[in-house]
């Protein structure tokens, strides 16, 4: 890779992280639209579809977080925004299922590289407790990033529905080389030997330190529910908005205003309500962290049930950004949650195994969904998935009991 000067750390991931948000919502601002209006895929198809980002982040998740754990979490996170562009010229290339599907499939591919090598490059770089309380601002500005995408991808797309995908990817190409130059590396040591054999013990510290520590088990439990329950309300929402509640003003030009004012509103409230957890969640401490948590999942249950069974357009969209405001506010606390005195050595490799249990839930959940939406209804299949949460809520209290002792006794 290039060299060149190196940013300070914390300053190139906030400003990464805002531009991730920024090339991505320039794409999927309208992304609802174009598969439901451009693409005419079914709700099987659109299930089917997200089921291939989540198969290969499942196949691809751990060995790439190993990668990162060997060799170089900088690299890693360069090849991520590389083949990132490569997946969204391919989506955006032809409006079919083929396309729409093989660019998916690399998506999940090129997010495998980021996924933990980012975090736990910064929290090489700086430090993890400085790191946890980066993570709350670094969403915000993630989100600030995909407000300020909303209207130049609706923008374009009142030119051509698959413009945004292309542009988006060029950009994405472009952010890749730039990183080369001006990302550092200093806190992390690459593995003195390499190979199968240091990549095959690497992951098998990962899986002992997972398996060694029951909060982590339990994270990992609470990911596989999640991931089972989010891929249908990812899919399945623009049927719900557009097909079944139907979006005011009527068809045309009209629909891609309405998707980008429906990602503005569930944006802004999501840096408002990570704001606020991040205010009142002391992120060094566990129970504060699952207190969180657990509230906000207990108000994502409540809200996904209610836009299953909206009939009128204003209570389906109060539903809908209520969703993506509590999943936006849960992320950086999850991450604080998880990466709680992790090795450095594996650390990379423990936070892939957290997204490859969201992808396997997605994976196995996405197609059991597909399936009821396409045998029912689109309503019954959003419903089951809201209720596919309550599991998690039993996880949660396990393991504020489990952390009270030894918290009471840090204080006394």
């Amino acid at each position: 890779m290039p060299g060149g000067r190196p940013l300070p750390a914390r300053r190139l991931y906030l400003i990464l992280r805002t531009l991730l948000g920024f090339f991505t919502m320039l794409a999927f601002a309208t992304y609802g639209l174009y598969v439901v209006r451009e693409a005419n895929l079914t709700p099987l198809e659109l299930i089917l579809v997200g089921t291939a980002l989540e198969v290969s982040a499942f196949i691809f998740e751990v060995p790439t977080g190993v990668v990162a754990d060997v060799y170089s979490r900088r690299l890693s996170v360069v090849l991520s925004v590389f083949f990132n562009a490569v997946a969204f010229v391919v989506m955006g290339a032809v409006a079919s299922f083929t396309f729409v599907f093989l660019g998916s499939f690399i998506w999940g591919f090129s997010f495998t590289f980021r996924s933990g090598a980012l975090e736990a490059w910064l929290a090489d770089e700086i430090g993890e407790d400085e790191a946890a309380r980066t993570y709350g601002l670094a969403q915000q500005l993630t989100l600030a990033g995909q407000l300020a995408g909303i209207p130049f991808g609706v923008a374009i797309a009142t030119i051509d529905l698959q413009l945004p995908m292309v542009i988006s990817g060029a950009l994405f190409a472009l952010l890749a080389i730039a990183l080369g130059f001006v990302m550092g590396e200093r806190g992390f040591s690459r593995a003195e030997v390499t190979g199968w054999s240091t990549v095959g013990r690497t992951a098998a510290a990962g899986v002992r330190e997972v398996r060694g520590r029951p909060a982590l088990v339990a994270i990992m439990a609470i990911a596989v529910i999640a991931g089972a329950s989010s891929e249908s309300l990812d899919r399945l929402n623009p049927l719900l908005l557009v097909e079944e509640v139907g979006l005011p003003g009527g068809a045309g030009a009209n629909e891609a205003l309405w998707f980008g004012l429906i990602q503005a509103g569930g944006l802004l409230g999501a840096i408002g309500l990570t704001r606020l957890a991040g205010r009142f969640t002391d992120p060094t401490r566990t129970r504060s962290l699952v207190w969180a948590l657990v509230t906000l999942e207990s108000a994502l249950i409540v809200a996904m049930v209610f836009f299953g069974t909206a009939t009128l357009f204003v209570i389906a969209l109060g539903a809908y950004w209520i969703t993506t405001w509590v999943r936006a506010a849960a992320e950086p606390l999850t991450l604080a949650w998880i990466n709680r005195g992790l090795d450095p050595r594996s650390r990379a490799t423990v936070l892939s195994l957290h997204g490859q249990s969201d992808a396997l839930g997605q994976g196995v959940g996405g197609p059991v969904l597909g399936v009821v939406a396409t045998l029912t209804t689109v309503r019954v299949a959003l419903v089951t998935a809201g209720l596919l949460l309550l599991p998690a809520l039993p996880i949660f209290a396990r393991q504020l009991r489990s952390e009270e002792p030894a918290e009471t006794e840090v204080e006394s």
